[in-house]
């Protein structure tokens, strides 16, 4: 083997590489917020009670929650929820306590809101309220899955739908359904993810549940473009925006802005997709959502970084990593790495990209912990995008044997959830020995060696593909690229 690896590029055209934002950074909010609190309801509302002091202080919340005077309403409904603690009761306790993990959610504070419905949860098991119950777990999985923890998100979701089906609630049933989607899509099984959200939007037309039925047309919107059916993706949306603006129904409004804008990039229409982003934007800037502003910056970076206005660029996917970062949502995070360290590639800062990617590879690889053998193939099928962004990089630093190793641990990632998921479902899964990443993916040394006990020259392929084909980080395009 020649000692420095000669990793070269073959005869295909190569073209600079893009992230589609498409759905790749709008997934997770798709149905974010909103579909969490319309599981429950989509507004506070006030309990009846009995205690005068304690409904002041509740309505008092709802209203400075209605103004977005967030940090007001909390201190109002915690002083409502002692109250109705005192009082042992537990109807309005459990209001409240949905209340401040929807507040908690809506500013961004996911463990601060998993809390609030963690303890809505128990006093509802306590006191035999399975409708409470269902509100809490369907909160409780959507909160779970922008934290990045799958296994919960779905164990919750699916507690939800259960008994929403049991309580015989339609319009709940449809909204867990959706979250169920949202869930489904970020393993990447669009098709399941595509089937969820119908039978969602049939049930929103069904009982008349507007909101819902412009959550599920957004992200299925998502969904067809994750499959590349960019003119359904596109119709989608705008009949989501339509219906959002005609509700005023302002989250769902920035979220298909921003999708939209994602469909007109992957068209070549950057300048337009800018516009769009520009607006969803204001709208999330009006609305305080955290989680939107730090994807309509994502979205204008990557409008700008086509545009080749790198400083720009990189001016709006710092701010949106950092506060990506700060919410704790690590698929956001990485997500928003990922287009950071493309960003960096393009405008030549090749050190700050490859260690953008490396980071968000790292935190990727921590969205897979105790998923199924099925799930963590279909997820990984969704990280491909950043090993081959990291190879190019490679590459253009000159280092042929880093980009190497990379190729084989894409390679050894590959092959181990395959033999995983082969071996779990064999009849002498307990005969047969377990393999990790590390078995299988050499180092450059180790490479060698085998070349050397052999004495053999060993020839390693890896192929790029088409970057305009990229969806939720899923490789669908024509192969364009191939280094030996």
């Amino acid at each position: 083997m020649n000692k420095h690896c000669n990793w070269k590029r073959s005869r295909f055209h190569f073209t600079p590489f893009l992230l589609s934002i498409a759905v790749f950074v709008l997934l997770p909010i798709a149905l974010s917020i909103k579909t969490n609190s319309v599981a429950a309801q989509s507004d506070p509302i006030s309990p009846p009670t009995s205690q005068p002091q304690a409904k002041t202080l509740f309505d008092q919340g709802i209203d400075q929650y209605q103004k977005q005077q967030f940090p007001a309403a909390i201190q109002s409904w915690q002083q409502a929820l002692m109250l109705y603690r005192q009082a042992k009761d537990s109807k309005g306790e459990s209001l409240t306590l949905e209340n401040l993990g929807l507040v908690h959610q809506r500013t961004g504070e996911y463990n601060q809101a998993v809390r609030f419905f963690e303890q809505q949860l128990a006093l509802a098991k306590q006191s035999g309220d399975r409708a409470s119950a269902a509100n809490a777990l369907g909160n409780l999985g959507s909160n779970y899955r922008i934290l990045g923890n799958y296994v919960k998100a779905l164990d919750y979701t699916e507690q939800s739908l259960k008994l929403r089906q049991e309580l015989g609630d339609r319009k709940g049933e449809g909204q867990i359904l959706a979250n169920l989607g949202n869930l489904q899509g970020d393993l990447g099984k669009y098709e399941t993810a595509i089937n969820l959200h119908e039978q969602s939007l049939a049930i929103a037309r069904e009982v008349g549940n507007r909101q819902s039925e412009v959550l599920s047309l957004n992200s299925l919107g998502a969904f067809y473009a994750a499959q590349g059916t960019y003119n359904k993706a596109r119709q989608s949306y705008e009949q989501s925006l339509n219906v959002a603006r005609e509700l005023n129904y302002r989250l769902a409004e920035g979220s298909a802005l921003i999708n939209l804008g994602a469909i007109l990039q992957t068209q070549n229409q950057s300048q337009q997709a800018v516009d769009y982003y520009q607006q969803s934007l204001t709208v999330a800037e009006q609305l305080n959502d955290p989680r939107m502003v730090s994807t309509a910056l994502a979205g204008l970076g990557l409008g700008y970084s086509r545009l080749k206005n790198y400083a720009k660029a990189l001016e709006y996917q710092q701010k949106g990593w950092e506060l990506a970062k700060k919410l704790g949502d690590r698929r956001l995070e990485a997500l928003a790495l990922s287009n950071l360290g493309d960003t960096l590639w393009q405008s030549g800062k090749l050190a700050e990209a490859e260690s953008s990617i490396q980071t968000a590879l790292s935190l990727l690889e921590s969205l897979r912990t105790q998923l199924s053998d099925a799930d963590k193939v279909s997820i990984f099928d969704t990280q491909l995008l950043n090993y081959n962004i990291l190879q190019q990089i490679q590459i253009a630093r000159k280092q042929p044997e880093a980009a190497l190793e990379t190729a084989e641990r894409s390679r050894a990632r590959a092959f181990v959830e395959l033999l995983t998921r082969r071996l779990t479902s064999s009849r002498q899964r307990k005969q047969t020995p377990t393999f990790s990443q590390s078995d299988l993916s050499p180092s450059i040394q180790q490479i060698r060696q085998i070349a050397k006990d052999q004495q053999a020259a060993i020839v390693a392929y890896s192929i790029i593909p088409d970057d305009r084909f990229v969806a939720q980080g899923k490789l669908k395009g024509s192969d364009l690229s191939l280094f030996i």
